[in-house]
């Protein structure tokens, strides 16, 4: 297993925040809830939570040497 460099784990959680925020986001657009009605700390749990998922999944797809090896 390689080691990673700072700037993919940055990247990775960058792009892991963003898309549970779109998620929690889009998922209330398209139940019709409105962020007004709901609670602050339940909403910013369900993206920490979202967030973390998909950090660890974009690391762990990041770290493996054979997706690098793809020629395009």
């Amino acid at each position: 297993m390689r080691r990673l460099d700072m700037e993919t784990i940055i990247i990775c959680a960058v792009m892991a925040m963003a898309g549970a925020v779109g998620l929690v986001a889009g998922v209330a657009a398209f139940a019709g809830i409105q962020f007004q009605e709901c609670d602050g700390a339940v909403l910013t749990g369900i993206c920490l939570v979202l967030g973390g998922v998909m950090w660890g999944i974009l690391l762990i797809f990041n770290s493996n040497p054979s997706t690098k090896r793809v020629k395009i």
